[in-house]
């Protein structure tokens, strides 16, 4: 994944999983665009094992790729090749978020666990 300083995102390589969250499961050789609801830019991103989380410029939080374990913080255990928001982090403009994606919370005490993965999203207002 590589994100721009304009705000795009752009994934390649093992998409399996939909890691690389461009609407199908094919491998691709080269960068793609990776596409949000309502052209948001994204301010940052943070890669798990075969899934992806990001934070768009609107302050929404998307994730897509292997969803196996729940990790993609929807409520199943399905894997997504486009990003779907994430409701409970996502604030739609009105606040900043924060992420990171690993397999332990860098503070020790997740805020939010996302099953083997987890997301922390600190109020840093």
């Amino acid at each position: 994944m590589a994100l721009t300083s304009t705000g795009q995102l752009f994934g390649w390589g093992w998409n399996k999983f939909g890691q690389v969250g461009i609407g199908h499961n094919f491998d691709c050789s080269s960068p793609m665009l990776v596409n949000f609801p309502r052209a948001q830019k994204v301010v940052q991103i943070s890669c798990g094992w075969r899934h992806t989380i990001a934070v768009t410029d609107r302050a929404n939080v998307y994730s897509w790729g292997r969803g196996a374990n729940g990790q993609l913080g929807h409520g199943d255990n399905l894997d997504r090749n486009v990003p779907k928001i994430i409701d409970a982090f996502s604030v739609d403009g009105c606040s900043e978020q924060h992420i990171k994606s690993s397999k332990y919370p860098s503070s020790g005490k997740p805020l939010a666990s996302l099953s083997e993965r987890y997301a922390v999203v600190p109020n840093e207002t």
